[in-house]
């Protein structure tokens, strides 16, 4: 009999000893699968917000034998290929003495604000100054079959998109605020693609999400979704519906102003406006953008389920190509600089509301 005690306390011992282990090590697995998932969410935020703004580098070797003789009035003119070139670019046309910069206003695909999109095939349309293949007499002697086109391209200094609005549900909301962000970034790929993305806390699966109580105050569970589109330059695009990035981040609410998350800061803020002068006015763009994300750890197996446990994930992020717009200002090229692609902001799909 005492022999057996002996063993039983032991073997009690022993199973006690395992079991913990055993719930430490699922502590500790679900502990890192939800920091991987939240880093990785990280990771990808820090790259497309440091991204924001940048436009696809100028493209060569396109060439156009249309005759140009200056006029007033923007004209349509017709190029081998118009791939890359997007109204509100801009483009370096013939060599020499009849060189100029013109902007684009519109294209075989789409036209800025007030413009009318070309009839033709592979055509832009633009304010010429100078003469180019043309036999007119008052071009002097202009003929020069072909003549080459580069696109040049500039950063977008508004690459936030902070103080538009979009029509959402029958009511205009703020494109960014303290738990949405949307933005557009570009050729991160070398793909010569510009992309619109919008990150947005929503929990579309319950009207009212889990909630949790840490230190007196009720943050809700949230889902962090993320949505890319390609910007097609023109009006009237829809964004990409959205799937989920980031799981039960916890956060005060999403209606009304002064949410945060548990450490009193907002998921997005903007402390930082910049003032860049694009001719014709000057235009207060976002200078940088501070993430303040906090992540709930999933509390099934976990050693203290009681407890509510969580971590933060933080930076402060500056859009590069914004420095590399206002540079481009500051060197005289200011009236080179779209403040942001046609097109933009997209409106939000109609349906699974988890932009809020």
């Amino acid at each position: 009999m005492a022999s057996i005690l002996a063993i039983s306390l032991v073997l009690g011992a022993v199973f006690t000893l395992l079991y913990n282990s055993q719930i430490g090590f699922q502590t500790s697995t679900v502990v890192s699968e939800s920091n991987q998932s939240a880093r990785g969410a990280f990771e990808i935020m820090t790259q497309e917000i440091g991204q924001a703004g940048f436009n696809p580098q100028f493209t060569s070797g396109k060439t156009s034998s249309s005759a140009i003789t200056p006029n007033a009035k923007v004209q349509c003119i017709t190029l081998d290929n118009i791939t890359g070139i997007n109204p509100g670019d801009w483009v370096g046309v013939d060599t020499g003495g009849y060189y100029e910069l013109v902007q684009v206003v519109a294209t075989t695909n789409a036209a800025l604000s007030g413009q009318t999109t070309c009839g033709g095939a592979n055509q832009i349309s633009g304010l010429f100054e100078q003469c180019h293949n043309s036999s007119d007499t008052s071009c002097g002697n202009s003929t020069g079959v072909p003549y080459p086109v580069t696109s040049y391209k500039f950063s977008y200094p508004g690459g936030i998109l902070l103080s538009q609005t979009v029509s959402f549900n029958g009511s205009n909301i703020s494109v960014s605020n303290d738990h949405v962000l949307a933005m557009f970034y570009g050729d991160t790929d070398n793909s010569g693609t510009v992309w619109y993305v919008v990150y947005s806390l929503y929990n579309p699966t319950t009207a009212s999400p889990q909630s949790v109580t840490i230190n007196s105050t009720t943050y809700y569970l949230y889902t962090l979704y993320r949505s890319i589109t390609q910007v097609t330059f023109a009006t009237g695009a829809t964004a990409t519906q959205a799937y989920p990035l980031v799981n039960n981040v916890l956060y005060s609410g999403i209606t009304g102003s002064g949410n945060t998350g548990p450490t009193g800061q907002a998921l997005f803020s903007y402390p930082d406006p910049v003032q860049v002068t694009v001719i014709p006015g000057t235009i207060s763009v976002v200078g940088t953008v501070v993430i303040n994300l906090n992540v709930m750890v999933n509390p099934k197996s976990l050693q203290n389920a009681g407890t509510v446990q969580w971590y933060t994930m933080a930076s402060q992020l500056r859009p590069l190509n914004l420095w590399s717009a206002v540079t481009t200002n500051q060197t005289g090229g200011g009236q080179y600089l779209p403040p942001t692609p046609l097109g933009l902001p997209m409106a939000f799909p109609s349906v699974n509301s988890y932009y809020f």
